[in-house]
């Protein structure tokens, strides 16, 4: 994984809220009815 690649000048792009929204992503996936 390259940091250098995400724009870090933004205090909201942290490794924290990437984390957050990767919860709150899977927490949408999971709530999904199983497609397969």
């Amino acid at each position: 994984m390259k940091l250098q690649n995400y724009n870090l000048k933004e205090e909201n792009t942290t490794l924290e809220s990437m984390l957050e929204d990767a919860k709150k992503l899977a927490e949408y996936f999971e709530a999904l009815p199983d497609s397969d």
